[in-house]
């Protein structure tokens, strides 16, 4: 995932088929007094939240996702900057984001 965010970058790991994955974050300031950061899963029409987190002094964390549907099924991923508490909708900060079109899928499927 790429950010805006100068020095910010996140990767995910996952593996074809399954619901969950594994996002490992760097770079990002510590959230502002109020509000935290969420991860999102999406595909057309539809935006999915998922956990929200904060992050270690060092701008580092680590978290194990689980989404609705096995995570190749969505198009993209983000994380956004949300009040504390997390939102049904995801705010206009994103923070980090990225696609999945060059993610793993099984050979000769999908």
């Amino acid at each position: 995932l790429t950010s805006p965010e100068r020095g910010a970058s996140a990767a995910m790991y996952m593996q074809p088929g399954s619901e969950r994955a594994v996002l490992v974050v760097q770079g990002l300031p510590p959230a502002a007094a109020g509000t935290t950061y969420q991860f999102w899963f999406a595909r057309a029409g539809e935006q999915v939240p998922s956990a929200t987190f904060a992050v270690a002094a060092d701008g580092s964390a680590t978290l194990a996702l689980q989404a609705p549907a096995p995570v190749a099924e969505y198009e993209q991923v983000m994380v956004t900057v949300e009040d504390s508490g997390g939102s049904q909708q995801p705010s206009v900060a994103v923070v980090l984001s990225g696609t999945l079109a060059s993610a793993l899928r099984p050979n000769g499927r999908g």
